[in-house]
């Protein structure tokens, strides 16, 4: 769904605004090439995946007219901290996926600190229609992080948001 969701942007921005395509062409070669690159990696520098993260907030910033809010907010020992490859892009895509995102329904994405972990956390709009989950996403990270770490993530879904709480792995 990424990928053809973006090739739709960037149809309908060639003949509006080439140069707002061009750029997202490139965060998009970004964020491809950040995935080729860690790919093998078991874990990558926090930083590199925030980087990550960027791009892919510039890419949502189009297709959602600015209505796609990332915060983040760290402390440089969680900075100096390494995740398992796309751990916090997946956590963002995740709640674009389970949101409706409109003028009336924006996402406030936050990434912070809290109790030597991260939070990738999302306030709640209404579900989309058609979205069907298998928490494989999760699962997945979930497994790394109990190999990595001995420590699981947590899930917090409460009424209004939604958060993951991962263990920082210092490098």
């Amino acid at each position: 769904h990424f990928l053809f969701n973006c090739l739709n942007t960037i149809s309908s921005l060639l003949y509006k605004d080439t140069g707002r395509a061009e750029r997202f062409i490139r965060q998009l070669a970004k964020a491809y090439n950040h995935t080729l690159e860690s790919r093998n990696e078991p874990v990558i520098p926090l930083t590199k995946e925030l980087e990550f993260v960027e791009a892919y907030r510039y890419l949502l910033s189009v297709r959602f007219q600015d209505q796609v809010d990332v915060e983040v907010k760290l402390s440089d020992d969680a900075l100096a901290s390494v995740v398992p490859p796309m751990t916090v892009q997946l956590l963002v895509e995740n709640a674009v996926k389970h949101n409706v995102i409109s003028h009336e329904e924006k996402l406030y994405i936050s990434i912070h600190q809290q109790r030597k972990g991260l939070v990738i956390s999302n306030n709640k709009t209404k579900k989309p229609d058609r979205t069907t989950s298998f928490r494989i996403g999760l699962e997945n990270i979930q497994n790394r992080y109990q190999l990595l770490h001995k420590r699981g993530i947590k899930v917090i879904d409460e009424v209004d948001e939604f958060a993951i709480w991962l263990p920082i792995i210092q490098s």
